[in-house]
């Protein structure tokens, strides 16, 4: 059964566009897809000023059958991961690093255990309180950290060749564990510093990494920006080590795929 995840971009794209939307429900409950929703998607919600592309974004949400909560802060993912290294028999083994609990337990606790709910409902209540420090606090951190990062790497030549080697090493010797969110964020930052073009002064701008990372890492299909599908594309790695990605270009590739995904 598939696990997708769409960047921002793409939840908005599919569920303003009727057609689209219909199309998306109907791939993802007859073939038993996953729709994985983060953070990230709920805070960049409560930016919204329109609040009928909310309310469908939501019936949207709400009408996929199964759905769940992504931790796409990758720093606290590889935490969970290094934890699941070191200790094989450790209880932690059994559960997913990418799973965001807190919010669901939360919700849970706060509407008396309810035997019926769904992920819509945890969504339309967070961002509806929000701005939360707990929806940001981790984010900017690790954005701050990847922006100072860049300020110094982009002008050490000795560190950017250090990336360039990184990268090609990484690309031949492929994930070292179950999932390559690691090789994927190293590869990522180095990617950013090589292309000096790319503008990456604005938290916005690295909120992508967040949409990347971790969804790649632990989805079978993600929708992404254009420009890290091709990032994707040059890492070597490919399905089932991460997610098939698409872009805007490629939707209806994508919806295919999903549609097709018991056959094979």
């Amino acid at each position: 059964m598939p696990t997708v995840y769409l960047d921002h971009w793409a939840l908005n794209d599919i569920a303003l566009n009727e057609e689209l939307r219909k199309k998306f429900i109907q791939v993802m409950n007859e073939n038993g897809g996953t729709f994985r929703l983060s953070v990230v998607n709920m805070t960049e919600l409560s930016k919204q000023a329109d609040r009928s592309q909310i309310d469908s974004i939501l019936d949207m949400i709400n009408s996929i059958f199964d759905c769940g909560l992504i931790n796409i802060d990758p720093s606290e993912v590889i935490k969970k991961e290094n934890i699941l290294i070191d200790d094989l028999d450790s209880i932690a083994h059994v559960m997913n690093p990418s799973a965001e609990l807190d919010f669901v337990s939360t919700y849970l606790m706060a509407h008396n255990y309810p035997t019926h709910w769904h992920v819509s409902e945890i969504i339309k209540t967070v961002i509806g309180e929000l701005p939360s420090k707990r929806l940001t606090k981790s984010n900017e951190k690790f954005l701050e950290d990847m922006q100072n990062l860049l300020k110094i790497g982009r002008n050490d030549l000795s560190s950017l060749n250090r990336a360039k080697s990184r990268f090609h090493r990484l690309k031949k010797s492929g994930p070292k564990y179950q999932t390559a969110t690691r090789e994927l964020l190293q590869m990522a930052v180095g990617f950013v510093m090589r292309n000096q073009n790319m503008k990456m002064t604005q938290y916005s701008e690295w909120d992508d990494l967040f949409h990347l990372i971790v969804p790649v890492s632990y989805c079978d299909i993600v929708l992404l920006d254009r420009r890290w599908k091709t990032f994707i594309n040059q890492t070597g790695f490919s399905f089932p080590d991460i997610a098939m990605v698409f872009d805007k270009r490629t939707i209806a590739d994508c919806f295919k795929t999903i549609s097709e995904w018991n056959l094979s």
